[in-house]
């Protein structure tokens, strides 16, 4: 249902909420990841350079948001509303279930084959609790953390196990010390510094635990859409939500310098839905039969990118 109006009207949010957070930007002179001082601009988007490390490969937003703005983004504390946009994007009544049937599913059966026996599965920015109920259907004891009421509220009502939480990351977590594994999915992206809260996540859980967590990646053809067209970015570069796309080089630098080890990596994307979403956005027409033919071919056009290593998305199961 993301229609030529839908991702239209997310991406006019997106710009609004990237002006709201300019006057409270910090400077990164370095990657975030490597350390590495060869960066790169690759594109601005609603006023927020993205530079892309000559060492690592890393793309990070050179002026994020300071910490304490941040927090507005997501946290729901005092019973304000967030500021980011994503419960307008997961917060559907038609399609959740879907959603947990064809996204959610798929990546918690990723995880289960691969480890051996079941127990403790805690959800960390569990958003609507998505991933919460369907690694519950498939025997774990699951429990999801989300700063966002609203989310938290409407995944309550769908049967999801989730407490309204916003967990701080700067220093060892007790509630992790229970987990077979933790996870996060497309939560490390908002964060400032990812590298300290896997660190910290690793530090936390025991010896064998597990760690999955899905991100943005790059270079893929989601990467070279959202720099042709700056102006409709909603999903992959967008600022001031995603502060950094990951290099297959970045992560894995994350995870040796917080001792986990990689099992497997699942790389999928929603490229070829992003390139054609974005072309059509700029034809001012929605109803012709070219469209229903070019949207008949975007399955094969997306196993023609991710054969081609340029998908926009990576989902790791990694090991203590």
């Amino acid at each position: 249902n993301r229609t030529i109006h839908w991702r239209k009207d997310i991406a006019t949010d997106q710009k609004n909420h990237a002006k709201k957070f300019l006057s409270f930007t910090e400077n990164i002179l370095n990657c975030p990841i490597c350390k590495g001082n060869k960066q790169k601009l690759f594109i601005e988007i609603y006023e927020y350079p993205y530079f892309e490390c000559g060492d690592c490969g890393h793309l990070y937003c050179g002026t994020p948001p300071n910490d304490n703005e941040l927090k507005k983004l997501y946290s729901s504390e005092n019973n304000a509303s967030v500021e980011s946009s994503q419960g307008k994007i997961y917060i559907d009544e038609d399609l959740f279930d879907r959603r947990v049937k064809k996204i959610a599913f798929p990546k918690a059966e990723f995880a289960t084959d691969l480890i051996d026996g079941k127990g403790t599965w805690i959800d960390l920015g569990a958003g609507v609790g998505d991933l919460v109920i369907a690694s519950t259907r498939l025997g774990w004891k699951s429990i999801g953390y989300e700063s966002d009421r609203d989310e938290v509220l409407f995944g309550l009502s769908k049967g999801a196990n989730l407490k309204n939480e916003f967990i701080d990351f700067n220093s060892k977590s007790p509630i992790l010390k229970s987990a077979k594994i933790v996870s996060m999915i497309n939560v490390l992206e908002h964060l400032s510094n990812p590298m300290e809260t896997v660190s910290n996540i690793s530090k936390s859980i025991k010896k064998d635990a597990y760690f999955l967590f899905e991100v943005p990646r790059f270079p893929s053809i989601s990467s070279l859409t959202n720099r042709c067209f700056p102006e409709l970015a909603a999903r992959n570069i967008y600022s001031p939500d995603h502060l950094h796309l990951f290099s297959d080089e970045s992560a894995k630098i994350m995870l040796e310098n917080a001792n986990f080890e990689i099992i497997s990596t699942w790389f999928f994307g929603q490229d070829a839905f992003e390139l054609v979403g974005n072309v059509l956005s700029t034809g001012n027409f929605e109803n012709h039969k070219l469209i229903d033919k070019t949207f008949k071919i975007i399955n094969e056009f997306q196993k023609i990118i991710d054969k081609n290593d340029l998908a926009d998305t990576m989902l790791v199961l990694a090991r203590k």
